[in-house]
């Protein structure tokens, strides 16, 4: 159901739309088209933090989810440059192929990181997270790998978007985008967490749980008529037909929030960190699927390029998370993180602990996991 927020959010555009395409637009397009890179706006580097500080991670395994497209590319490749061994979960070896010889072609533009470390390696491992069954699925096969030894990164990338009016439920009857975005990553992580444990016993840095949530979570604490306040009482209440494609996207992403700061809690006495982040506006194509109307004019295409930053600094505030060493030195466990590799409050939603562990026992429950801790 479309809630009076979709519709406030669409009157201003259609509204302004002519000066947009006639005056805006062609300006805009004039400087994409002449501005150097420098020029554009949203496009500085980060004076915070670069991938310059990443240390040596050599003898590391990462695990990447929805690794074969924009972030999650990006990702793969300083982790790789940096000496790491990732292994990329891509739903088919051809989109890991793909995927690889874009990582092979960056690396060699980029040359070696700092210290001419060595790089690290690229491996495949299938991963699905449509569904609960699949979701474990990878997850046993990863750790079925010869070279899965270890797991010092958990990263969890793979999302569906808000599906322009469409419902889909998952397989297990629950909304696809909670299904994709939370409840099936967390089923896999429920599959790996003994093996992160162990690794963190053995390892000087904490072990990192990363999730890649969005700022739209703040979407999921408006109550009807704007939205649907999220209560997590029930799967019934996650389905619940009134919430719009934006508002179920949003929930997802609270319950990201919400998990992060939960294990965090949870594993306070262990050597692992649990962040969540929004990784900034990115121009790819997540957010192309989003906006599909942005595809049929180059006016609104010129737009969207020149206030969104690219792939590679949207990967910036994951890899501050997932290497750098001020997590530990700041116990930045917790925390929510956002572009460029900063601390923001979340929404009041994604502080509330009675919240949280409502929506961790419903997601517990459903996936029946013992690995994690039930507290």
């Amino acid at each position: 159901m479309t809630t009076a927020i979709d519709i406030l959010w669409a009157s201003p555009w259609l509204l302004c739309i002519g000066l947009v395409l006639f005056v805006v637009a062609p300006a805009l397009v004039a400087i994409e088209q002449t501005a150097p890179y420098s020029f554009k706006p949203y496009r500085w580097p980060s004076k915070i933090w670069s991938v310059d500080e990443i240390p040596n991670l050599t003898g590391k395994v990462a695990l990447v989810t929805g690794a074969n497209g924009g972030i999650g590319v990006e990702t793969c490749v300083e982790l790789v440059r940096n000496g790491a061994q990732v292994f990329m979960g891509c739903r088919s070896e051809e989109k890991f192929q793909k995927a690889r010889n874009t990582i092979d072609k960056l690396l060699d533009e980029r040359g070696p990181a700092r210290d001419n470390r060595k790089k690290g390696q690229v491996l495949y491992f299938e991963c699905d997270v449509s569904s609960l069954a699949l979701a474990k699925k990878a997850a046993t096969v990863f750790l079925a790998h010869p070279q899965a030894k270890r797991l010092d990164v958990a990263y969890f990338c793979a999302g569906a978007p808000s599906t322009w009016g469409a419902r889909p439920l998952s397989e297990d009857g629950i909304d696809l985008i909670m299904a994709t975005n939370c409840t099936n990553q967390l089923a896999m992580l429920d599959e790996l967490y003994p093996l992160i444990k162990k690794t963190s016993r053995h390892s000087a840095s904490s072990c990192r749980i990363i999730f890649i949530s969005s700022n739209t979570e703040f979407w999921a604490n408006l109550r009807w008529p704007l939205g649907v306040e999220p209560t997590f009482n029930s799967w019934k209440d996650v389905n619940d037909p009134r919430r719009s494609e934006n508002a179920r996207y949003a929930q997802s992403k609270l319950a990201q929030a919400l998990l992060a700061r939960k294990l965090s809690s949870d594993l306070s006495n262990e050597n692992i960190a649990c962040l969540a982040l929004h990784p900034g506006e990115i121009d790819n194509d997540f957010v192309h699927r989003m906006l599909p109307w942005t595809q049929y004019n180059r006016y609104l295409a010129a737009i969207i390029k020149a206030i969104l930053i690219d792939s590679r600094q949207g990967a910036l505030t994951g890899l501050f998370a997932a290497t750098a060493k001020e997590v530990d030195e700041k116990r930045l466990s917790g925390q929510f993180l956002t572009y460029p590799a900063t601390i923001i409050q979340p929404s009041a939603f994604a502080r509330n602990d009675v919240l949280g562990r409502k929506a961790w026992e419903l997601q517990m429950d459903l996936i029946q996991g013992r690995n994690l801790p039930r507290c």
